[in-house]
């Protein structure tokens, strides 16, 4: 009866269950009941950290531990007032592990140093399976009538998921950061050089590239 209140199934009189567009899509994309609970709660006035904060208390993200440990370098990270921070800091002390999964997808996505050795190898998986399920937050807004309506949720949905399919923010500065083999330091000495879209590196001479980045030939041919 529960997943007939939320629309991912059909009950019959005679007891008969069928599909719904809805419990494909959350077949499709393997997500337990209660993400699927959630996504569909959405009222379209979400902005994308909103979302953001929503998919972090899925269930498919639930299994993140919050360690003792852990606590100084995802605070320093949330909030410090001599070094950089996550582009949306979250009130108060890291205290839940959704906080956790927030704080370390943010930093992933604003290609942010992760001094923490656990935190970094942590972070990879925790943005992989949140792409997961903001893409099926966008074909759920695009799929519904009401929703698909709402040019602010979708316009909000897709630059989310844009952001986590690419591994920084839609807006990044960051950019090489997608190409293969090229990580947040590297990211860093470029877009610190002045490579900060594609077309400037594709315009570039070569060997600037290779005297920007520190690296030995042919690097900047590559």
């Amino acid at each position: 009866q529960s997943m007939a209140d939320v629309g991912l199934i059909t009950m019959m009189e005679d007891g008969t269950v069928g599909g719904t567009s809805l419990g494909k899509l959350m077949s499709r994309f393997y997500l337990a009941f209660s993400t699927m609970k959630q996504l569909t709660s959405i009222n379209g006035m979400e902005s994308m950290v909103e979302m953001l904060g929503l998919i972090c208390k899925s269930r498919e993200l639930s299994e993140a531990v919050l360690r003792m440990n852990e606590r100084k370098t995802l605070n320093s990270l949330n909030r410090n007032k001599e070094k950089n921070t996550i582009r949306f800091p979250l009130e108060g002390k890291i205290k839940t592990k959704e906080m956790k999964v927030n704080v370390l997808i943010q930093a992933s996505l604003g290609c942010m140093n992760i001094p923490d050795p656990g935190l970094n190898m942590e972070t990879p998986r925790f943005v992989k399976l949140a792409n997961r399920i903001a893409t099926c937050l966008v074909e759920l807004v695009m799929n519904d009538e009401d929703k698909s309506k709402n040019l602010t949720l979708i316009k909000n949905s897709v630059c989310l998921l844009k952001s986590l399919n690419c591994g920084i923010w839609n807006d990044s500065k960051f950019v090489v950061k997608q190409m293969d083999k090229v990580g947040t330091v590297l990211s860093t000495t470029l877009v610190k050089a002045g490579f900060t879209n594609f077309s400037k590196l594709f315009l570039a001479n070569p060997w600037m590239i290779m005297l920007a980045a520190k690296q030995a030939p042919p690097f900047g041919n590559i």
